[in-house]
């Protein structure tokens, strides 16, 4: 999979501008184009005259096109303190009115959008912590992959990453994609699966998996992990500090990224992999 259009929203919060910088960097190793994007609520007004009301919302998208402007600039300014560029990424912005899920939905169609990159929590506008639900939102609703980055991220990189797996057959074909979307990164995989003492029988073994990808050779090493544990977050967290990954990816088809694995809900299980990366696929 080659990554071709970033999508980015921001509500210009410092969760978001740990997204834009990270997807800066994704950008920088793929040579990729960047969509910023920013969602701006109506204005209300006097909702008995148009005028005032439509007047309010033109105010906000003018005054948002200026806020995009300086929290590129410093984005780029944060970049570059961590990580120096190798080529200039072509940044667009995209100004929408409306509901942020729906807009950013939308957004990703009318793009031609390959990911999309997000931060976990923030404001948007007036309200509070709405960016942590728009962020399990996309979760569920997005078509192609989302990158979910956590504030504290230090920077931008994959040097180690996983891949957890519960061995459904589809999670074959997102592993290997996962392979050729972070080949220009130059890192190692690690695929995990934890075993737990009430799992059901599987359709794939995990040696069924590793002779799928012998067959599919990806430019990067590749190692596979089964653990025990009897809770299979606790089993993942666990891994992830063991072998300091930068990144965990799962499949998730129409589902919250926890729900097959965890069966717990999505902003419980952010908040326990909050230190790194998330990578949910579709």
């Amino acid at each position: 999979m080659k990554i071709k259009r970033i999508l980015v929203p921001t509500d210009f919060s410092d969760h978001s501008k740990s997204a834009m910088i990270y997807a800066m960097w994704l950008a920088d190793n793929h040579n990729a184009k960047i969509i910023l994007l920013h969602v701006v609520l109506p204005g209300t007004g006097d909702l008995d005259i148009p005028v005032i009301s439509a007047g309010e919302t033109m105010r906000r998208v003018n005054s948002a096109e200026e806020i995009l402007k300086i929290f590129l600039d410093t984005s780029k300014k944060a970049l570059v303190d961590m990580y120096k560029p190798r080529n200039k990424a072509q940044i667009i912005f995209d100004v929408r009115v409306g509901a942020p899920v729906h807009e950013l939905i939308q957004s990703i169609s009318d793009n031609k959008a390959d990911i999309v990159v997000m931060g976990t929590r923030g404001k948007h506008n007036r309200l509070d912590d709405i960016f942590g639900s728009i962020t399990t939102s996309v979760l569920r609703k997005s078509t192609i992959p989302v990158f979910v980055i956590p504030e504290e991220i230090k920077s931008p990189g994959a040097r180690t990453i996983g891949f957890a797996t519960d061995l459904d057959p589809a999670d074959a074909v997102q592993i290997w994609k996962v392979g050729q979307m972070m080949a220009p990164c130059n890192p190692v995989m690690r695929v995990i699966h934890v075993c737990t003492d009430d799992e059901k029988e599987h359709t794939l073994s995990l040696e069924e998996l590793k002779e799928f990808l012998a067959g599919r050779p990806l430019p990067l090493q590749v190692h596979f992990h089964e653990i025990k544990c009897d809770n299979v977050e606790e089993g993942l967290r666990g891994f992830v500090d063991d072998y300091q990954l930068d990144l965990l990816a799962f499949h998730s088809p129409q589902r919250n990224i926890f729900e097959r694995l965890g069966h717990h809900s999505v902003s419980r299980s952010l908040a326990l992999f909050s230190k790194i990366p998330l990578l949910s696929l579709h």
